[in-house]
């Protein structure tokens, strides 16, 4: 490597060091680093091969975890904005992958719930973001996991309002 290309490599890793370790919202930016480092290559292999994007995948994954949900209660689990989840929702009706059903108590609501498609889709897609997962998480002791597990509980699971539906 000649020297004016390797100053622009070390110049690119101070860069993106100082990112990730400067500023006023670093803590976000790492949060949102590694959320996007760690789905983004899952996604990249099944959403052209099995058409499901983050929004699908996440309103399965609630359907599946929580059983019967609307899709008020499927934004409310998962952060999504409501035209994300509201796609997601007539995409996988339309694909077969959930169902709805209308409320017995308010005919205005409808009750979603994940077809044995939908399941078998969530089995085949998985266990990438299950070794993604660990790889992610490889370099921690135990010790490390356990302190960031219940930090980011703290965080998602806080009541002040903050994590809100938007």
């Amino acid at each position: 490597m000649d020297n004016n290309a390797e100053n622009e490599a070390n110049n690119k890793e101070r860069t993106h060091l100082r990112i990730l370790t400067e500023g006023p919202i670093r803590t976000g930016y790492k949060v949102s680093y590694l959320s996007s480092f760690f789905s983004g290559p899952i996604y990249k292999v099944i959403e052209p091969k099995y058409g499901l994007a983050r929004p699908k995948l996440n309103v399965l994954l609630c359907l599946s975890q929580m059983g019967e949900l609307t899709a008020t209660q499927i934004i409310e689990a998962c952060g999504q904005p409501r035209a994300s989840v509201s796609r997601a929702v007539i995409s996988l009706i339309k694909e077969g992958r959930i169902v709805a059903r209308t409320a017995p108590d308010d005919g205005r609501r409808q009750l979603l719930n994940v077809t044995p498609k939908g399941e078998k889709l969530l089995k085949t897609v998985m266990p990438l973001f299950i070794q993604r997962h660990r790889e992610m998480l490889s370099v921690l002791s135990n010790e490390e996991r356990t302190d960031l597990e219940r930090l980011l509980t703290k965080l998602a699971l806080r009541d002040d309002g903050w994590t809100s539906a938007y």
